[in-house]
């Protein structure tokens, strides 16, 4: 008996403690929950991105460059697709109420999917430091966004898309020729798996992609 009241007590403090992590998501955000999943973490069903993290400066451009019909357009870009037309009808105030809850929002880090060579993708990692950071930071002024936090099958998909010219080839997505000819550099899939493998050990306490 008393057995079975402190289990149920231990229950209850854990559930109470769950309630007082979780942060009551804002009528504008929700639609991006749909997709982008709970506290905006990511969802791998439809290969929509985790936005938790990331910074307001990143975002708002992304959306800007979906609403050019910059990204999204290509017809093998099927999750940009699905985000073309919610970016269209996401207005300025939404905007600012998703910034403001992906800036107190703290979801788990993202689980790990790729298992490369950690090391290997180290040195390759390398080309990369001047643009994003040596801890996957980001450089606003660049226009590059942060990697660490991200999950990896994104980071992943994105690679194949630069390197095949999904995404980066359309003339008004301007912000990511660089990352066009950095992926040309990442000869096979074996080379990404290795370098996002590596992203993966990085912890990114600015704020992420």
């Amino acid at each position: 008996m008393y057995r079975i009241i402190a289990i149920s007590f231990m229950l209850l403090f854990v559930s109470f403690s769950n309630a007082q992590n979780m942060i009551a998501t804002p009528s504008s955000v929700v639609p991006c929950t749909v997709c982008h999943g709970t506290q905006l973490m990511g969802n791998k069903s439809n290969e929509a991105p985790r936005l938790a993290e990331l910074p307001a400066w990143y975002i708002e451009r992304q959306i800007n460059e979906f609403k050019a019909q910059g990204r999204g357009v290509h017809p093998d870009d099927h999750s940009g697709a699905e985000m073309l037309p919610s970016a269209m009808l996401l207005t300025p105030e939404a905007l600012q109420e998703v910034f403001e809850f992906i800036a107190v929002v703290k979801p788990p880090q993202p689980e790990k999917t790729l298992h490369g060579d950690i090391e290997r993708g180290k040195q390759l990692y390398m080309q990369c430091v001047a643009c994003h950071g040596a801890a996957g930071e980001g450089v606003e002024i660049l226009k590059a966004p942060p990697l660490a936090g991200q999950n990896d099958w994104y980071l992943l998909k994105q690679l194949q898309h630069f390197k095949s010219g999904v995404r980066g080839a359309n003339s008004k997505d301007s912000s990511v020729q660089t990352m066009v000819f950095a992926s040309k550099a990442l000869s096979n899939e074996t080379d990404m798996i290795d370098i996002i493998s590596y992203i993966s050990t990085l912890n990114n306490e600015t704020g992420t992609n």
